[in-house]
């Protein structure tokens, strides 16, 4: 099962999404769940999925969830105009210059260690948002990438089992960049913040998929698009460190909660984006995240 938010009567509530494409509404298994000590009680009449990182242990919620849904609980989820964020709560962390041909392609050098940056919560828009494009820069680009969930909290020197254990699921996220004003800032020994920070500037989802610290993430390759036409391809096996090692190095320094995102960089082959394109970034197992680009 997936995790998104859809719009359902007019209000964003957490669905399950099967493999047969249906989705299950999950809201009238609220009193259950808090009786059953899965979920504690969330702050409003319909589940979020920031509510799932909440619980004590979001594996078992969601299972738990997955096995009292039936067909009475089946919603629409034809449209991607109903898509909302599936926002898990938590802080936004970027490893860059992850894929040695993305590092090449932009002349950078290859960091000795993971280089970590963030983007602010409110970057965050849905699959099929407009990505507003800022008519003063001169070039803002696409980055599509696989993006983990942080489902337990890790602090410190962890092991790499502990590490990977700690991730509950994957999704897409588009690391839209004014390059111009990153060239400018990195140039200036400046912060990439203006670059990156941008409202609109981290299009999510559409949906999570849960993972054990078993799931080989190499079966999520992920593919750009750009008005149609391939761009970028991303495979997880070709990342300079691994999910295991960009959770040690951000355990080690500021330490993850439940519900914190790390998007896992991007591969080769950025560009930029102007008014009436549309951009996606689609992996077959987790869905299609698509976003038009307009003038801002």
């Amino acid at each position: 099962m997936k995790l998104a938010m859809l719009r359902v009567e007019q209000e964003p509530e957490l669905v399950l999404v099967a493999g047969d494409g249906r989705a299950y509404r999950v809201s009238r298994l609220i009193e259950p769940a808090v009786a059953a000590g899965v979920l504690p009680r969330p702050p409003a009449s319909r589940l979020r999925v920031r509510d799932i990182f909440h619980a004590p242990d979001p594996w078992r919620a969601v299972a738990w969830l997955a096995e009292r849904v039936g067909d009475d609980d089946v919603a629409p989820y034809a449209s991607s105009a109903t898509i909302c964020v599936p926002d898990p709560g938590g802080e936004l962390f970027c490893a860059g210059r992850n894929y040695a041909e993305h590092v090449r392609e932009l002349d950078n050098p290859v960091p000795g260690r993971p280089l970590i940056f963030m983007k602010p919560r409110a970057s965050l828009i849905a699959s099929g948002e407009p990505i507003p494009r800022p008519r003063e820069s001169g070039r803002v680009d696409y980055e599509g990438e696989l993006a983990l969930v942080i489902g337990r909290a890790v602090s410190g020197d962890v092991s790499r089992d502990q590490a990977r254990g700690a991730v509950f699921a994957v999704t897409l996220l588009n690391d839209v960049t004014d390059r111009e004003v990153q060239q400018r800032a990195k140039q200036a020994g400046q912060p990439w913040f203006r670059a990156k920070g941008r409202r609109g500037f981290a299009p999510i989802g559409p949906a999570l998929v849960p993972v054990t610290g078993d799931t080989d993430l190499r079966g999520f390759r992920y593919r750009s698009e750009l008005n149609g036409r391939v761009v970028q391809n991303g495979d997880p096996g070709l990342w300079i460190w691994d999910a295991a090692e960009l959770v040690r190095e951000l355990a080690a320094t500021t330490g993850l909660r439940a519900g914190d995102v790390i998007a896992t960089g991007t591969p080769a082959g950025v560009g930029p984006l102007h008014a009436g394109d549309r951009v996606a970034v689609i992996c077959d197992a987790i869905g299609r995240l698509e976003n038009p680009v307009a003038d801002a």
